[in-house]
């Protein structure tokens, strides 16, 4: 058995175009009408896998790369599909919401409510591939109440973060899909964990199936580089995380990782 887990770097493109959400006004999404990012580079809208002959139709909200589009890097309602793809996002009460064509809940960020009643929330997907949730006060503070790179799921793009945030009570890991035309959650978990010294760490059903070995750091800022990405080890003493970022912006590659089971 083969499991797959992504990296992506990305390619900034030139087109402007609308990726917001507002609380103000509910968004229509269909296969017709996505978000996309400000420079085109990725889209956040519904999707279908591959699938077989027989199988029932199975839509999922997700984020994939715009000149890509079979490279899926974030699915929402993973364990949740919808029959059609139709639906509307909501901000409500300083979440997101989909609903699906009857108007039932089909997936919501599930983050806990803040008095921000008098605020505006928006929802904008980010040249990064990062869905992200901003409040607006009228006294011109703003700050984020939500985003998707919190919870990836097997796809880690650049400039996301894997690791345990103490402060925020967020583990960043990987989660395979089920099979190449099913994404909801699998057996497979990629992560970063901190024990006396840091390693990359697979699971299978939360039993570990591979550690690398400890990652070696180069310098007091824990910082070393590998082949073509910067690697960032954050250690502090509420933060265990790792950042992948790319050194360059003018390249498009998918890293995919194969774990035989």
């Amino acid at each position: 058995m083969k499991v797959r887990f992504f990296f992506i770097l990305v390619l900034h493109l030139s087109s402007k175009y609308d990726s917001k959400i507002v609380s103000t006004e509910p968004f229509k999404i269909s296969t017709r009408r996505n978000i996309l990012s400000p420079e085109k580079v990725f889209v956040f809208g519904f999707f279908k896998p591959s699938t077989t002959s027989g199988v029932a139709d199975r839509w999922y909200l997700g984020i994939w790369h715009h000149r890509f589009p079979q490279e899926v890097v974030w699915v929402a309602n993973r364990d949740n599909p919808m029959s059609k793809p139709v639906g509307t996002l909501k901000i409500l009460d300083t979440n997101l919401v989909l609903l699906d064509q009857h108007g039932t809940r089909v997936w919501w960020t599930n983050r806990t409510s803040t008095n921000l009643m008098k605020s505006l929330v928006t929802g904008e997907l980010l040249d990064s591939g990062n869905f992200v949730l901003r409040y607006f006060n009228n006294d011109s503070s703003t700050g984020c109440l939500w985003q998707s790179f919190d919870f990836p799921t097997d796809a880690l793009v650049s400039n996301m973060k894997l690791g345990f945030d103490a402060k925020s009570n967020i583990n960043r890991v990987l989660e395979s899909w089920r099979s190449s035309d099913d994404p909801s959650s699998g057996e497979f978990t990629y992560g970063v964990e901190r024990h006396e010294l840091v390693q990359s760490v697979t699971r299978k059903k939360g039993l570990p199936t591979f550690r690398s070995e400890p990652w070696k750091i180069k310098n007091e800022s824990g910082n070393f580089t590998y082949v073509t990405y910067n690697i960032t080890i954050v250690l502090q003493r509420r933060v265990e995380a790792v950042n992948l970022g790319s050194k360059t912006t003018t390249i498009v590659e998918t890293r995919r990782s194969y774990f035989t089971a």
